[in-house]
C-alpha cells in the first residue's frame, strides 16, 4: 500500500494526488488539444501521463469552467474507464448544468467553504481570484476557487487559476498549514492584463510564503502555448523569485512533465 502522499505532474493544472486510499485528478486535460473544436487551442507537448496509465481516479476537481481546466472530452474518456463505478467530479456552483448537459452523471457543485467528505478526507473549495466562462454570454456565471485536500496524510492545496491575494493567508490562518501546494506560476505576460487573474513566479513564491506551505510545486505553465511571456520565463523567473525572498529550491520546485514526487 502507498504510504504518505505522492504527487504526480500530467502538465498544466492537471495533477494526479495519491493518498493510501485516495486517488485525486486536478483539472484534467488529457488529449493534445482543447477548447471548442476547430478553435481550441493545441498543447505543444504531450501530457506527461497516457489515460490508459491512470488509476482508478475516486474524485476529479474543476477550478473553474475555462475551456483549459474543464475539458469535456477528457472527463468523458475517464468516466467510460469507470462506467460501474465513475468518478465524483466537484466543482463550484454553476458548473453542474453543464457537466449534465455532457453526461457526466455523478458531481457535486459546491461554494466557498463549502466541503464534501470522500472515503476518509475531506474535500473543500476555498476562494481564488479569477473569473470564468465558455462563451460571451456566460461570464462569471460559474463559481471559480481552489481546493483543499484534508487527508489523514497531510494536507493538499490545489491553487487551480489565481491571481496572487489575500486569500492565501486566510486559507492558512483558517486550515492551517499544507503538506503540499499545488500554485500556478505561468500565463502572467502581459502584466497590465494578467495581474488580475493569475500570478507570476514571484506571487506563487509568496503565496506559499502566506500559506506556510511545506513543499510547493509549480503547476500552470509549459503544455499550452496561451502566454505572453516565453517558454522558459515560468522556471527561470521561478529560480530568481526563490533567491530573493530566500527560498530553498527544494521547498517550490518547477517539475518534469510526468515527475512523481513523494512527501
Amino acid at each position: 500500500m502507498l504510504q504518505g502522499i505522492r504527487v504526480l505532474w500530467v502538465g498544466h493544472a492537471t495533477t494526479l494526488i495519491q493518498t493510501p486510499h485516495l486517488n485525486v485528478l486536478t483539472d484534467p486535460v488529457l488529449f493534445d488539444s482543447i477548447g471548442p473544436p476547430v478553435f481550441g487551442p493545441k498543447t505543444v507537448t504531450n501530457p506527461g501521463l497516457l489515460i490508459d496509465g491512470l488509476p482508478r481516479i475516486d474524485v476529479i476537481l474543476i477550478s473553474h469552467s475555462h475551456y483549459d481546466h474543464l475539458d469535456l472530452r477528457s472527463l468523458r474518456t475517464l468516466l467510460d474507464r469507470q462506467r460501474a463505478a465513475p468518478p465524483l467530479v466537484v466543482a463550484g456552483h454553476g458548473v453542474g448544468p453543464l457537466l449534465k448537459s455532457a453526461g457526466i452523471p455523478a458531481y457535486t457543485e459546491l461554494d466557498w467553504g463549502e466541503s464534501v467528505k470522500v472515503k476518509d478526507a475531506h474535500v473543500y473549495f476555498l476562494e481564488a481570484v479569477h473569473t470564468s466562462r465558455r462563451s460571451i454570454w456566460d461570464t462569471d456565471q460559474a463559481l471559480w476557487g481552489s481546493f483543499l485536500l484534508d487527508a489523514p496524510d497531510g494536507k493538499v492545496y490545489f491553487a487551480g487559476d489565481t491571481a496572487y491575494g489575500p486569500h492565501f493567508r486566510a486559507i492558512y490562518e483558517k486550515y492551517g498549514a499544507p503538506r503540499i501546494a499545488l500554485l500556478p506560476i505561468g500565463a502572467y505576460e502581459p502584466r497590465w492584463f494578467m495581474y488580475r487573474m493569475h500570478m507570476n513566479p514571484d506571487e506563487a513564491v509568496r503565496a506559499h510564503l502566506d500559506l506556510h506551505s511545506q513543499n510547493s510545486i509549480g503547476i500552470h505553465f509549459g503544455l499550452i502555448d496561451s502566454a505572453g511571456e516565453s517558454y522558459e520565463a515560468p522556471v527561470n523567473d521561478l529560480i530568481a523569485a526563490r533567491r530573493t525572498h530566500g527560498v530553498d529550491e527544494t521547498a517550490f520546485v518547477a517539475p518534469r512533465y510526468g515527475q512523481v514526487f513523494r512527501y
